[in-house]
C-alpha cells in the first residue's frame, strides 16, 4: 500500500477516535451509551488515534522486529476495542448513533492499518 492509501486510512483512524475522546468529555450522552464510562472512553479514544498514527508510521517506513509485531497487536486490541464501543453507541437508541457509524469507519481502518504492519517488509537492496 502506498503513502496516500496509509494517509487515507490513517487519518479516521486518528480523527474519528479523538472525535469521540472530545465528545465523551462534554456530553453525558456519550459517557452513558459508553460500555468504558467517560474516562474510559477517553482512554480508549486517545489511545485508538496514538496507535492507528503508530501504525501507520510504522507500515509506511517498513520498520521491522519486535515493534512492529508490538504495534500489530496493539493495533488488534484497540480495533476490538472500538469495535465494542461502536455496537454500544449503535444499539443505545440514542443520538450518539451518529458516533457509532465514526467509530465502525475507525475500526475498519484500524484493521487495514494492522494488516498494512503484518505484511513482510520488501527487501531493501539494489539486486
Amino acid at each position: 500500500m502506498n503513502g496516500l492509501a496509509l494517509l487515507l486510512f490513517g487519518l479516521p483512524g486518528v480523527i474519528e477516535p479523538a472525535v469521540v475522546a472530545f465528545a465523551a468529555t462534554g456530553f453525558p450522552e456519550v459517557a452513558d451509551a459508553s460500555p468504558f464510562g467517560r474516562e474510559g472512553t477517553v482512554i480508549v479514544g486517545v489511545v485508538a488515534a496514538v496507535a492507528a498514527a503508530v501504525g501507520a508510521i510504522v507500515a509506511w517506513r517498513g520498520v521491522s522486529g519486535p515493534f512492529r509485531a508490538a504495534t500489530a497487536i496493539l493495533l488488534g486490541i484497540v480495533a476490538a476495542l472500538v469495535a465494542l464501543m461502536a455496537f454500544a453507541f449503535l444499539v443505545s437508541g440514542t443520538v450518539v448513533f451518529v458516533l457509532g457509524v465514526l467509530m465502525i469507519h475507525t475500526a475498519i481502518a484500524v484493521c487495514v492499518i494492522g494488516r498494512e504492519v503484518l505484511r513482510p517488509v520488501p527487501a531493501r537492496g539494489g539486486h
